[in-house]
């Protein structure tokens, strides 16, 4: 009894002097954990264990055994490195910070990391590697745009896709990609894709998934020369790319049916040929500077009312087409384009072709049909000492200069469906072949015209004003087609092959009969110094020859 009464306050004391010693050592630690993590870290460090070994073992930190930890909305711009010492946590909150980037080193042990309303624009790829890891960064720039340039990777981890699945901005340049990796095409919102500086020869199709892709830039790559269906917008209408930006700068492609209300970079290409045909255009973008080889342009049915000036400068430009289109005038430097070899200018408003259009002598193929307002053409057409083919049908042509005739290469000359009431004489036309001057209002044809040593057809159907045609005395005359029907007459003239080797062509309709009257009976053929003489007889099924020194009989 004695020794429990007179024990009592030394044990009292001994208590004492243990709890007053184990709290000094965990204030005393607890100090030291904040100097050794930082206090933001420590003081959201739970549960605290100090005596990891028992209570008469030296204190620790405890950092091995915290498994979660929120740093959320304290204010954090950097990831803190004494995180690293945390060898078991898995789970890091850190929400409603002002992060910008994680730093390269990875904590082994995590496997979830939310940073949700942060500023993050960049996640180190190890980060993404690290699996198994979830990684939350909702409200972040990097939400929705990634950049792994320069990360030595052939393929996306599977962590970016699961991710990131509203990603709107990827970046995978100079990473040595060989083909585009299939990933790419689960980011469905993506509106922004950099290949560059890789070794891609194709690309796929079904990029074409990606509806939303707004850019695309492909440069320096090893493209191989096709014709992509992601780039033509006739077989991808609904493509946002149509309107958005495309850069093949410093590819070998040579052709591209690219996108005219796109920005283009064309830079370093070997581009020839580009076909914006039948788009409704307005206007196309001025990158003809950037297309030093283009040598076709097709822009075909759209309402196009002027060009880029960058267009005239092109030195190796030779066929273009501005068909279709709305220009009451016809650009001024359109006739600088000296390397043209074919211009088509179908169908548009203009009322006049300028005398300038003789500067293209290296022109062979004119078409300028279906323009209703334009009525004559410039003497100096006949500067085209190239041309080989000119159609100006159904104008309102009513005069044509004599001049014409000095086109000794021009092998087709057709002009039907004007206002022409005569025809200068063409016999210096030595090359023509063919001859389409039908519904016109022509009321005498020079018989010279079928001297032409290389004509083989000639139209001069619909033509209500011309009686009598003359064929030259002593000439040879090689025409094989000639078309004489008339608008009022029923069927087609009848197919008579001759001895002197021109024909007058029918179809299967013409109704002939024994008679001496034909198809052609208001159509005089005369022989210079002879009597007209009507175009005889054939039967139906059947042909007669028609030799020049008969005058009325088959």
């Amino acid at each position: 009894y004695q020794r429990r009464v007179h024990g009592g306050p030394v044990s009292v004391l001994l208590a004492g002097l243990l709890v007053g010693s184990t709290t000094y050592r965990i204030v005393a630690k607890n100090n030291d954990c904040k100097k050794e993590v930082g206090q933001a870290v420590w003081d959201r460090v739970f549960p605290k264990v100090f005596f990891t070994d028992g209570l008469f073992k030296p204190c620790t930190c405890g950092l091995q055994l915290i498994k979660s930890m929120d740093l959320s909305k304290t204010g954090l711009s950097d990831i803190p490195d004494s995180l690293f010492s945390f060898t078991e946590l898995e789970k890091l909150y850190l929400k409603g910070n002002q992060l910008v980037t994680l730093p390269d080193k990875v904590i082994k042990s995590l496997q979830l990391l939310e940073m949700q309303d942060n500023a993050l624009i960049h996640i180190p790829l190890k980060w993404w590697l690290k699996s198994p890891l979830k990684i939350s960064s909702q409200g972040n720039p990097i939400y929705e745009t990634l950049d792994l340039c320069n990360s030595n990777i052939m393929s996306l981890p599977s962590s970016v896709t699961e991710n990131l699945p509203n990603l709107k901005t990827l970046r995978l340049c100079r990473n040595g990609l060989t083909e585009v990796p299939n990933e790419v095409l689960k980011f469905t919102l993506l509106e922004i894709l950099d290949l560059s500086h890789n070794n891609i020869s194709i690309i796929p199709s079904s990029l074409s998934q990606l509806k939303y892709l707004k850019v695309l830039n492909i440069s320096n790559n090893p493209l191989r020369n096709e014709k992509y269906s992601l780039l033509d917008p006739k077989l991808q209408p609904d493509s946002s790319l149509n309107s958005g930006l495309l850069n093949v700068s410093s590819t070998p492609l040579l052709y591209i049916p690219s996108f005219p209300t796109a920005k283009l970079y064309l830079y370093d290409t070997q581009i020839t040929d580009i076909d914006w045909s039948l788009r409704g255009l307005r206007s196309i973008p001025d990158v003809f500077d950037q297309l030093p080889q283009l040598t076709s342009l097709n822009l075909n049915g759209n309402q196009l009312t002027e060009l880029p000036h960058t267009l005239y400068d092109h030195k190796l430009l030779s066929q273009l087409d501005l068909g279709r289109n709305f220009f009451a005038d016809l650009p001024n430097g359109l006739w600088k384009i000296k390397s043209l070899k074919r211009l088509n200018l179908q169908t548009n408003k203009f009322s006049e072709i300028p005398p300038q259009i003789g500067n293209l002598t290296n022109l062979q193929y004119l078409v300028f049909r279906f323009n209703p307002k334009l009525t004559t053409l410039p003497p100096e057409i006949s500067q085209l000492e190239s041309l080989t083919y000119l159609d100006g049908a159904a104008c309102s042509l009513s005069s044509i200069p004599d001049s014409i005739s000095k086109l000794t290469k021009l092998k087709s000359l057709l002009l039907p469906k004007n206002r022409l009431p005569s025809i200068p004489p063409l016999e210096d036309m030595t090359s023509l072949t063919e001859l389409d001057i039908q519904d016109n209002l022509i009321t005498y044809l020079p018989s010279s015209i079928l001297s032409i040593p290389q004509l083989r057809l000639m139209d001069i159907s619909y033509m209500p004003n011309m009686t009598q045609i003359t064929l030259p005395n002593n000439a040879s005359i090689n025409l094989k087609e000639l078309y004489l029907h008339r608008g009022n007459q029923s069927g087609l003239p009848c197919s008579l092959p001759s001895l002197i080797a021109w024909t007058i062509n029918s179809n299967e309709n013409c109704e002939c009969t024994t008679s001496v009257s034909c198809c052609v009976s208001h159509v005089a053929l005369v022989f210079e110094g002879m009597e007209p003489v009507q175009a005889t007889c054939c039967y139906r099924n059947s042909t007669y020859s028609l030799n020049r020194y008969l005058s009325s009989k088959c």
